[in-house]
């Protein structure tokens, strides 16, 4: 059994290119060392992580990250128990929308900023999209 969480956040400043390959490098080390797996996307300065691991873990590390002065407004927007990772094997992928081309495909979303749940709170939209980005890579 492990845990999943996903979260949204505004950047405090753009960052550029060379920052989000940092954060990658530090993110991959840390997460690899922790077992955890995940995403992260960044458009127009709103990130959207999903983070997998185990319970304790994951919990840890979201503590760290809502400490964290490069982003505010940092909202769970959803977490649970899960059978099976739906980032296995990717200590951390960062997905730059407007880099990969995909800021049109998910223009709506993007253009909203919120992520919703649905009803049962079985999939929220978010990891709808980040698995969709996943499987089109």
């Amino acid at each position: 059994m492990f845990y999943e969480l996903v979260y949204q956040s505004i950047a405090s400043e753009e960052f550029i290119l060379s920052e989000l390959n940092e954060l990658m490098i530090i993110s991959r080390k840390n997460n690899k060392e922790n077992s955890i797996t995940g995403c992260l996307v960044y458009h127009n300065r709103t990130f959207i992580q999903v983070l997998e691991g185990e319970k304790s873990q994951v919990l840890q590390l979201f503590k760290k990250i809502e400490k964290d002065t490069r982003h505010t407004q940092i909202k769970k927007s959803w977490h649970c128990e899960i059978d099976t990772r739906g980032f296995n094997g990717w200590s951390m992928s960062l997905v730059n929308l407007h880099e990969n081309g995909l800021d049109s495909i998910f223009s709506d979303f993007l253009d909203t900023g919120n992520l919703e749940y649905d009803i049962e709170g079985i999939l929220t939209t978010s990891k709808s999209i980040l698995r969709t980005m996943k499987d089109n890579m």
